[in-house]
């Protein structure tokens, strides 16, 4: 394809070979804290706090699969942003721009308005947002997970349960998530010349 954008979903796409040869997913969950890690287990397989009683066994792995895809995924988006900055951004929106329902996930990929959120929130940590203003710019504002998550809950037939359980669980494992991501782009010393030499 022609489109130069488009290019740039290939630090998604990176940011999967990272997640897989180092085990990112596996970090994330065994260097967050105890507590949370513990509270995002529950939530996940009992369902704590959203729904009386238990999920059955079958339940429970379908919440936990989309929480590790999920997860994945946004391991991903983050290890672009400190390849491509705005670049990666802007591609996604290609993709997602005109979606008719921007708070609904899948079960490989969480939604829309929460991928947004978390990127532009990591594209600030690394100084873009100060950058784009020196040519009288800015990122898009971000949506706080609270609203994503009432989106989610108010959107057209409504999300599912599930989604919503997982959700808030990334949310919980999202500074672990940021600080394995930043470790393991600075063990590789990974810029975004790193793409120059690809090239």
């Amino acid at each position: 394809h022609d489109d130069a954008l488009q290019h740039c979903i290939l630090g998604n796409e990176l940011g999967h070979f990272l997640e897989r040869t180092d085990g990112l997913l596996d970090e994330v969950w065994k260097s967050a804290p105890s507590g949370i890690r513990n509270k995002a287990y529950k939530l996940l397989t009992t369902e704590g706090g959203l729904r009386r009683g238990g999920a059955g066994l079958e339940v429970q792995n379908e919440y936990l699969t989309q929480f590790a895809s999920w997860m994945r995924e946004v391991i991903c988006d983050v290890t672009a942003c400190h390849l491509l900055g705005p670049a990666f951004f802007y591609a996604g929106l290609e993709f997602t721009a005109f979606d008719a329902e921007p708070w609904k996930g899948s079960a490989w990929h969480p939604p829309p308005l929460l991928r947004h959120w978390i990127n532009v929130g990591e594209l600030n940590h690394l100084g873009w947002d100060r950058s784009v203003q020196k040519y009288g710019k800015s990122l898009p504002a971000p949506t706080p997970p609270s609203v994503v998550t009432r989106a989610m809950i108010n959107g057209a037939a409504g999300a599912e349960r599930r989604e919503l359980v997982v959700a808030r669980c990334l949310l919980m494992l999202l500074p672990a998530l940021r600080r394995a991501v930043r470790r393991t782009i600075k063990g590789h010393q990974l810029t975004a010349r790193t793409f120059d030499r690809i090239g």
